[in-house]
């Protein structure tokens, strides 16, 4: 039988298109940030490798080595919109075909209102050429949440199913932070310096720090009210499934902007965030 595969969708620019670039790329960042402690979850940003890829590298390497299965949650919904899930073969990259876990998408399915996901979305797709070259034989589940606290127990689910399966199973959360400036309609504090400072030192900051408090209704208030992520869905599932597996410690692990590679009076925050063993 013809395996269903689904093929790139997003152009190229937003990450290299042969195996030997991702390599040569993978390789040179990951010899900056090494990885010194394992997590189970990780929040990355989603941007064009260019700007944010050694941020998600860095979130990514963390992940145990062990796990069979990453559940890679996006978002890019709004708060009415219906989970989307992924139910194919697997997904084309660069370096082949990255094998999704059927049996795993299947228990999601039977257990949550779904649509299948066949839009053009960077948040997912834009992290799996990475999680193929660093987890050559896992396998994935796609999967994006909205903005709601629905998913934070989607989340919990998912940690559910994994103990059920009886494997061991990851998650990362895809979402970038603060869009600021006259391309994304939000000037709140101008331009310049003063702007760039307050979207690092108040507005990203006040969602990373509920993120490390770990609640769910805090981090959808702060994303909500000062329009500071692009997709919070996919954060407070990654939330649900590290408290109901008992990921309960939090680290920052890096922030940086857009600006600080491309100078500019629009620019988009990123964080990673890990979720581990106390």
């Amino acid at each position: 039988m013809t395996k269903s595969i689904r093929k790139r969708g997003l152009p190229p620019g937003w990450y290299p298109d042969t195996r030997e670039a991702i390599q040569t790329f993978v390789e040179e960042q990951r010899q900056k940030n090494p990885p010194s402690f394992s997590c189970g979850a990780v929040v990355v940003p989603h941007a064009g490798w260019y700007f944010s890829g050694s941020l998600a590298l860095h979130g990514l390497e963390l992940l145990s080595k062990e796990c069979k299965t990453l559940v890679v949650i996006g978002g890019h919904l709004s708060s009415r919109d219906t989970p989307r899930i992924m139910s194919r073969d697997g997904v084309e990259t660069p370096l082949g075909v990255l094998p999704v876990d059927g049996e795993f998408t299947q228990k999601i399915q039977q257990l949550i209102s779904w649509i299948e996901d066949e839009e053009v979305d960077n948040t997912v797709e834009v992290q799996l050429p990475m999680i193929h070259y660093l987890f050559p034989a896992v396998q994935i589940v796609w999967l994006r949440l909205p903005p709601s606290l629905e998913s934070y127990r989607i989340g919990k689910t998912i940690a559910r199913i994994a103990r059920e399966l009886g494997y061991p199973c990851g998650v990362v959360g895809s979402t970038d932070l603060t869009h600021y400036g006259p391309n994304y309609g939000f000037v709140p504090q101008g331009v310049g310096k003063a702007a760039l400072g307050w979207v690092k030192e108040v507005n990203d900051k006040m969602l990373l720090d509920a993120i490390q408090r770990r609640d769910p209704e805090e981090i959808l208030k702060r994303a909500h009210q000062d329009y500071s992520a692009c997709s919070i869905g996919a954060v407070l599932g990654t939330l649900g499934f590290a408290d109901e597996a008992g990921y309960t410690r939090v680290h920052l692990i890096e922030y940086a902007t857009s600006a600080d590679r491309y100078p500019s009076y629009s620019f988009v925050g990123y964080g990673v965030v890990g979720f581990s063993s106390p």
